[in-house]
């Protein structure tokens, strides 16, 4: 059902990122994984792990980048944790399952330039 192409979106991505940084002279490009408040699913996956977080704290993260006017290519997220930990902030009923085969279990990005404004 799930086919991972993480190599390929993997060169996209960094070619967009360097066309990007070539064309624009001031720009602000951010990298982020956000999830809908609340988590309206049943299962949530306890073998994927990620910097992922809800849409109201992913916003108030890209605001402060906005106020200070920060340039560049920033990865945008939260403490690493697993989509169930995520899910049970929200949703109490949430059941613990696996990951389809073929979907990334490690989705963390590196958060140093983020982390170190």
């Amino acid at each position: 059902m799930y086919r991972c192409i993480k190599r390929p979106i993997t060169l996209i991505l960094n070619y967009l990122d360097g066309y990007v940084e070539l064309r624009a002279k001031n720009f602000l490009l951010i990298r982020t994984t956000h999830k809908k408040k609340p988590f309206s699913h049943n299962k949530a996956w306890i073998n994927q792990i990620g910097n992922f977080d809800y849409v109201d704290i992913i916003a108030q993260n890209i605001i402060k980048l906005v106020d200070i006017q920060a340039t560049g290519v920033y990865n945008v997220g939260t403490e690493l944790k697993s989509m169930l930990q995520l899910a049970q902030r929200t949703n109490t009923k949430v059941v613990p399952s696996l990951c389809p085969q073929g979907v990334p279990t490690n989705i963390q990005m590196d958060l140093t330039k983020f982390n170190n404004l």
